[in-house]
């Protein structure tokens, strides 16, 4: 996984080196090619039975989609974070980490939902597998957001 890893971590800081870019074509290419380097590491990592795979690829699919959503507000607020530049306002800091946190929540909500019918193909010591590689991808996912995002300036004293 360690080289897999790797291998997604580069693609992702192409992918999020675009985000401020504003390349929308090259962003979706990007963002396409970070999708199946993902699903193969999870192939990669999670043996399945025959049985187990049609449904649980199925679910994945849509799982993504839906991830991927929110996953594009968190990019929508990013720009406008780094387009601005600027010492924000109280109003304008109060309101970026209000929207922050609600994606943040629409995130958990998608992943508690997404348990209870992933528990429904997997059994458990397969679904915490699966839950702990998607929690490794999501860590190098944030990582590459945050790595070069600036900290917020402050106003002059």
């Amino acid at each position: 996984m360690q080289k897999s890893l790797m291998l997604f971590a580069i693609v992702l800081s192409l992918l999020y080196t675009t985000v401020s870019a504003q390349d929308e074509s090259e962003y979706e290419r990007l963002h396409r090619e970070s999708d199946i380097k993902r699903q193969a590491m999870v192939a990669e990592d999670l043996p399945l039975l025959d049985s187990e795979a049609e449904a649980f690829w199925d679910l994945y699919l849509e799982y993504r989609v839906a991830d991927r959503e929110i996953d594009d507000q968190r990019v929508e607020l990013l720009r406008y974070f780094e387009e601005a530049n600027d010492v924000f306002t109280d109003d304008e800091g109060n309101r970026i980490v209000t929207e922050a946190l609600l994606i943040e929540k629409k995130r958990q909500e998608l992943k508690q939902k997404f348990f209870e019918k992933f528990s429904l193909v997997l059994p458990g010591s397969k679904l915490i597998r699966y839950y702990q590689i998607e929690s490794k991808l999501d860590a190098v996912k944030r990582y590459f957001w945050t790595s070069g995002v600036q900290l917020a300036p402050l106003p002059e004293s």
